[in-house]
């Protein structure tokens, strides 16, 4: 057996909490009346009245913040002394999984590959090319490396070659505030360009002939807003201004058609957007709309030049298409009053992308869950599926690869599942032929045939059926005496797909049974799963949750007070609430940059993101129904008094996304509420923001600290691997 099932035992982080009293956050009571509701707020004062400094100026935290949240720092780091040697080991596992040199995807693009390429010991990769005839050696355009060592950390968001491959621009943050930077090279030189673009979102456009660049800057609310054309060699004051959204609710994109001849523009809330096209041949081009904005209509366009100008081709869920339907229009009127049908609409199956390429048209759509790839021959209408050899597991992933050329027969796709590791397709369109283009390395002793991956559902009150992804050794007891680990999201419409994570076995090897609850609020199911997870439906997707723990508990793959929870941003909103409504249920709650002051937030229309999430959650500030509704389930106003499960709680001094002081202010009410003695942690990242610390080692290493948290609390603390796995790597 690669685990022993071990006797559950007191967790020497329990003993070391019984020692060492926890910190008890100042309590200054501040009260709030609104809608003729009066509620008090204790731990307000953590937020810092200039926090949006501290998102650029970490240093700018004032000193009696800084020092409560250096305590606590302080307090986890005692705490988890213990465990320290089970850190170092899960470290150790996950690195010994990990393929140090490795060359990423190699995406093809005219004359040369492109691609990333990291060595052993690096952090972060190089970012290179080379020839497709082999004529040349590698040329190294970036190293994100050298660049981290200037700054604390450097996060890329964006590396974008110009259509003639001479230039190069790239995005990066050194703050984890997501506010980017975007500079330029010379390839053809060998040089930097003195254009430096601040204050971005990291996505970049270029334009046909290489010289004018279009981004999108942040307004003085941290929110997208603003799209510039920049031409290069000129100063960034001076960059003509092509679009500027008014409305706070909607953060604007940008990216290029497949066929790069033209830029979207993006105007989107949740639930509904607006696009705006730029014509990259004419740099001297006014955008265009599409079709103005509707509530609930969302719409994601394409373009195919064959024949001449071509026609857009346009996904829409307007004219009552929930799942959504593909029509086509004029390039010179692509308004609604000229969409013709050419996918209708179906019922349960859900369309949720679509990609143009020359003679093809591909799509990804969804039935059940489940997902096919549907290529259109362009050229003779035919239509087909494409077969994918292996795809046995009830439940997988499957995608589509974006490339950079358009004038292609190739279409690169993904696959994986739970216990199957990736696999990079490359499908001949023209032939129906498919090659293996590499496949994700794994140790050596590795079976897939080791584990089991399944595909259940869970019955809720109000008579949903609720999927949930399982993995497990095969040895594992199914006797209710596993220990398990829940993970969801439930929120904007994103889907949790079951994808192959080596990490995971540090915790299956070790008899946890590891369960991806896909409640509502997300897209798995279609567009009437989101609907019926958002607004006045939210409270369902904590009812989802509780329901899938509560059955997996029944079908004994687990027992009550046995399940680690596990939610990240608006998952941590998911796995607060169903910590406060059924804290029985669970041993422990691991919640990064969690979403906990929802009300709060919602009530305060100058965070980036608030007047955007009044779309997913509702405006409290108008409604009192929404008001109190939220209310409800804000996990951080219906704390009380009872026993709460364990809690770890991770944070990022500079997130623009959820404020540090949400997870700060929840632990130190969590603490006063708490009727039992158990461990509650918080950890905060003084120089990261929502995406966590920066390169690969150090992401791997956060995450043994949580897989370590959950583990010591189940008592599967044991050695899980054998000498030789941890040590050898193959195909």
């Amino acid at each position: 057996m690669l685990f022993k099932q071990l006797n559950t035992c007191i967790s020497p982080l329990m003993t070391r909490v019984l020692e060492m009293p926890a910190p008890v956050a100042e309590s200054v009571i501040e009260e709030h009346t609104i809608h003729g509701k009066k509620r008090t707020d204790p731990y307000s004062w953590m937020r810092d009245p200039n926090w949006r400094s501290i998102l650029s100026s970490p240093d700018c935290l004032a000193p009696h913040i800084a020092g409560h949240l250096e305590t606590e720092n302080s307090y986890t780091r005692e705490v988890l002394q213990p465990i320290d040697p089970l850190i170092e080991t899960l470290n150790g596992e996950f690195n010994a999984r990990m393929l140090h040199d490795q060359t990423g995807i190699e995406i093809p693009d005219g004359p040369y590959l492109y691609y990333e390429r990291y060595l052993s010991t690096l952090d972060y990769p190089y970012y290179c090319r080379r020839p497709r005839d082999g004529s040349q050696a590698e040329e190294i355009i970036l190293d994100d490396a050298a660049l981290s060592r200037v700054g604390r950390r450097i996060v890329i968001a964006c590396r974008q070659h110009s259509p003639n491959h001479r230039y190069f621009a790239w995005s990066w943050d050194s703050s984890g505030s997501e506010s980017f930077s975007v500079s330029f090279r010379d390839m053809e030189h060998r040089e930097d360009l003195p254009d430096i673009l601040h204050n971005t979102s990291g996505k970049v456009v270029w334009s046909r002939n290489s010289h004018v660049i279009y981004y999108v800057a942040r307004d003085e609310y941290d929110r997208p807003s603003k799209v510039y054309a920049h031409t290069l060699g000129e100063d960034q004051q001076d960059d003509r201004l092509i679009y500027q959204e008014n409305d706070p609710a909607y953060y604007v994109g940008l990216q290029s058609t497949q066929s790069g001849y033209y830029a979207v523009i993006s105007a989107y809330a949740h639930g509904a957007n607006e696009l705006h096209l730029i014509d990259l041949s004419n740099c001297q081009a006014e955008s265009f709309i599409v079709e103005p904005r509707c509530t609930g209509i969302q719409y994601k366009i394409e373009h195919s030049a064959h024949p001449g100008p071509g026609y857009f081709m346009i996904l829409t869920n307007a004219g009552d298409a929930g799942d959504f339907r593909i029509v086509i229009a004029p390039v010179t009127k692509p308004g609604s009053a000229y969409w013709e049908s050419m996918v209708p609409h179906r019922p349960g199956c859900h369309i949720l992308k679509h990609v143009a390429l020359k003679h093809y048209h591909a799509r990804v759509e969804s039935r059940s869950g489940l997902k096919r790839i549907i290529i259109y021959n362009l050229d003779d209408s035919h239509e087909y599926e494409l077969p994918v050899a292996g795809m046995e597991d009830e439940a997988y992933d499957l995608d589509i690869v974006g490339g950079y050329e358009y004038d292609t027969d190739n279409l690169m796709m993904y696959y994986s599942s739970l216990r199957t590791p990736g696999c990079l397709l490359e499908y001949d369109l023209s032939n129906c032929s498919c090659r293996l283009i590499k496949k994700q390395k794994v140790y050596a002793e590795y079976r897939a045939e080791n584990y089991v991956s399944r595909r259940l559902f869970a019955t809720t009150p109000d008579g949903r059926r609720i999927p949930l992804s399982l993995l497990y050794h095969s040895e594992t007891l199914l006797d209710g005496s596993a220990p398990t680990f829940l993970h969801g999201y439930g929120a904007y419409g994103y889907s949790v797909v079951p994808v192959f994570s080596p990490e995971l076995f540090s915790l299956v090897d070790r008899g946890f049974v590891y369960v991806i609850a896909h409640v509502r609020g997300g897209r798995e199911l279609g567009c009437h799963w989101y609907s019926e997870g958002k607004l006045n439906n939210k409270m369902n997707s904590f009812s989802d949750f509780i329901a899938s723990a509560e059955y997996l508990v029944k079908h004994k793959y687990t027992s009550r007070g046995n399940i680690t929870a596990h939610g990240v941003s608006a998952g941590g909103t998911l796995v607060a609430a169903a910590a406060n409504i059924a804290p029985g249920l669970f041993n422990a709650i691991i919640a990064g940059v969690p979403f906990v002051d929802v009300l709060n937030s919602l009530l305060d229309k100058d965070l980036p993101l608030t007047p955007s999430d009044w779309a997913e959650l509702g405006n409290p500030l108008i409604d009192p129904a929404i008001y109190n509704q939220i209310a409800m389930y804000s996990p951080y106003d219906n704390l009380e008094e009872q026993d709460y499960p364990h809690v770890l709680a991770l944070c990022g001094l500079t997130d623009s996304r959820v404020g540090y002081w949400e997870a700060a202010k929840w632990v130190a009410r969590l603490r006063h509420c708490q009727t039992n003695h158990s461990v509650v942690l918080l950890s905060t990242d003084m120089n990261s923001g929502h995406s966590g610390p920066a390169g690969r080692f150090s992401q791997l290493k956060n995450m043994s600290i949580s897989y370590a948290f959950a583990i010591s609390l189940s008592g599967k603390a044991e050695q899980a691997l054998h000498p030789e796995q941890a040590s050898t790597l193959a195909l």
